[in-house]
């Protein structure tokens, strides 16, 4: 699994004081290999994106900045790369032609990456469910999609 919760059991110690303080005291213990720990995982990151930004604001204010209007020349060529976001790393590459068009792109979004992890958590969540119970279609549906929400699946970015 990417995301929130891998990236919190990994680097919990460098959380900034107030993401630090909402982790001591939730009921959180880490490492989780839990998905529905996820949402509380990113609500933590997000506090900790907030305090970084307005930590790296501040440097950039204190420094002083002037715009500066970048130079390009358009020509073909190749990149890739690998980022953080939200629900985990997003892997890109792009091929762009002499007019700088794009010719062919490659997208690994994080929810593709979660896939085969979420089929397994339900393969294994479902018969929990249901052991020893005659009817629990509603309730064993509603905890279903609990745990797909649990992972937080972009299925417009899926489905670049």
């Amino acid at each position: 699994m990417v995301g929130a919760l891998a990236r919190l059991n990994h680097q919990a110690k460098y959380l900034n004081p107030k993401a630090k303080n909402i982790f001591r005291n939730s009921d959180l213990v880490l490492p989780s290999q839990n998905p529905f720990h996820n949402i509380l995982a990113q609500s933590i990151e997000m506090v900790h994106c907030v305090e970084e930004s307005q930590k790296l604001l501040e440097e950039i204010r204190e420094q002083g900045v002037e715009f500066e209007r970048p130079s390009f020349e358009i020509k073909a060529g190749k990149g890739y790369g690998a980022m953080e976001a939200p629900r985990g790393t997003l892997f890109y590459y792009y091929e762009l032609d002499d007019d700088g068009l794009v010719k062919n792109a490659n997208i690994i979004t994080p929810t593709s990456q979660n896939l085969a992890r979420l089929e397994r958590d339900l393969a294994e969540y479902l018969p929990k469910l249901t052991k020893g119970k005659t009817a629990c279609k509603e309730e064993c549906e509603d905890l279903i999609k609990m745990l797909v929400r649990a992972y937080d699946p972009c299925l417009t970015c899926a489905t670049h």
